[in-house]
């Protein structure tokens, strides 16, 4: 997998990209190449176009709008309730 090297500064990993990735109906494709969006929304979040390929030659586009302050936040707190335990 191709990240942009932009993305890798903004903390968009591969395990960050696998994880939206696996949770879409394209989850059976490999995902070849990740590239920053260059539309803007209002949305909040990152947008990022992934480029997917499927056994022999289908080449398919998918978009994702990924918060890293959320998942930032869902990690805390994972290590809080940990420390709580």
């Amino acid at each position: 997998m191709e990240i942009e090297p932009i993305l890798l500064q903004q903390g968009i990993t591969e395990s960050i990209i696998n994880f939206f990735h696996s949770r879409t109906k394209n989850s059976h494709m490999t995902i070849i190449k990740v590239t920053k969006a260059t539309l803007y929304s209002g949305d909040v979040g990152i947008k990022v176009n992934v480029t997917l390929r499927e056994k022999g030659c289908l080449i398919q586009y998918q978009q994702y709008t990924i918060d890293l302050a959320k998942i930032r936040q869902k990690r805390i707190n994972l290590l809080l309730n940990k420390k709580h335990e």
